[in-house]
């Protein structure tokens, strides 16, 4: 399986290499293509990793790509991503784009990483939370995504262990709430 990761730049999300860092057919890309590149890339990958910081319309560009958006996923790659299943979308809102966009795949909705989006959303935190969060989070996924097994297997691996931290970790326990999938050709979403 081939794997492409859309991970801009950023030293501020690097608590995420984990998720992806031991895939094996890995191409990582952190800036420096434009939008038709992305397109042709995310057809040749069997799945696709998006990560970084976000918004309900798409994942950053952080100024690394050569796009004249905002975004380095955005509306001009809805259609190649209604070709694929095994599809992350890893930034803060993420779920509102995809649903949106009625796409397959895991994904979150706001998603505590920092101290000042704890604060923003009223949990009560200390930094210890946010990078225990953050470690245990991305080491889970990363575990699982190695494992190969369907996205559906994947989600309930990272949901279930993430739980367990959730229970005594206020970041992670608000996380946990929004970790979602839907799956290909259904209404269905967790």
């Amino acid at each position: 399986m081939t794997t492409l990761v859309i991970h801009p730049k950023d030293e501020t999300t690097y608590f995420l290499r984990p998720v992806y860092c031991h895939l094996p057919n890995l191409s990582v890309i952190t800036g420096g293509i434009d939008q038709n590149t992305l397109n042709q890339l995310i057809q040749l990958h069997d799945q696709v990793l998006f990560m970084g910081h976000g918004s309900p319309n798409g994942l950053f560009s952080m100024g690394r790509y050569n796009v004249r958006s905002s975004y380095i996923v955005g509306d001009s790659a809805i259609d190649t991503l209604r070709s694929k299943d095994r599809v992350l979308y890893l930034w803060c809102n993420a779920d509102q784009f995809v649903r949106h966009h009625k796409l397959n795949g895991m994904f979150s909705g706001m998603f505590i990483s920092e101290m000042g989006e704890a604060r923003y959303c009223g949990v009560k935190a200390s930094f210890k939370h946010v990078n225990e969060s953050n470690d245990t989070f991305a080491a889970l996924l990363g575990e699982s995504l190695k494992s190969n097994g369907t996205p559906a297997q994947m989600w309930g691996e990272v949901k279930e262990a993430y739980g367990v931290l959730a229970k005594n970790n206020p970041v992670a326990q608000y996380n946990f709430e929004r970790w979602f999938i839907t799956f290909p050709s259904k209404d269905l979403v967790l």
